[in-house]
């Protein structure tokens, strides 16, 4: 039985280029072009955009962390503390209510009768169902906000580590757009003009 690459060979023939075209699509230096129809042929690779946004993102947080007194960064730290303290109310009454429900579940499977000896083993199931859930219904109390000091050196730490990050994934990037363009440009070059 034919394959998505063999059958036009089979229906309305395919010169040795087209062949070579479509087989290329399978390789890994056309890896980009996956979800595209096999009728595409392959073709040069460009750098994705995202490695180089996010890296030229973390260093200009960088420049601005590194040119932010201890000061502004007690008021941005007090405002993501009064994020977080909103976001923590909204998961304690979402914890509160999912509690309720648990626990009024499992009030109902306690009062339950099992009809056989057969059931006993569904009903230690059902609760243990319940026991396994119960940790998402519990309250979290946040750790103490750091120091703007602490604040500041941690998101140093971080924009330096994303800088570091997205820097490697960029070059890699490149390395591997260059080496897959050079394997097309290599099989272009050998194919048949026809």
């Amino acid at each position: 039985m034919p394959s998505a690459v063999t059958a036009p060979i089979q229906e309305e023939g395919l010169s040795f280029r087209q062949f070579a075209l479509r087989c290329a699509r399978l390789m890994g230096a056309c890896i980009r072009m996956r979800d595209e129809s096999l009728e595409e042929p392959p073709r040069k690779e460009t750098i994705d955009p995202y490695h180089e946004k996010a890296l030229a993102s973390a260093k200009a947080e960088l420049r601005k962390l590194e040119a932010m007194t201890i000061e502004q960064a007690k008021v941005l730290r007090d405002a993501e503390a009064r994020e977080r303290d909103a976001q923590r109310r909204l998961s304690a009454e979402r914890s509160s209510k999912l509690r309720l429900r648990y626990e009024g579940m499992r009030t109902k499977v306690e009062a339950w009768a099992p009809p056989s000896p057969e059931h006993e083993n569904l009903k230690r199931v059902m609760l243990e169902q319940l026991e396994q859930d119960r940790i998402d219904c519990e309250p979290f109390d946040p750790p103490e906000p750091p120091s703007a000091v602490e604040w500041l050196a941690e998101r140093l730490r971080r924009a330096r580590e994303d800088i570091e990050y997205h820097g490697e994934k960029l070059k890699k990037e490149h390395e591997a757009v260059r080496s897959q363009n050079v394997w097309i440009e290599q099989l272009y070059a050998s194919l048949p003009k026809e």
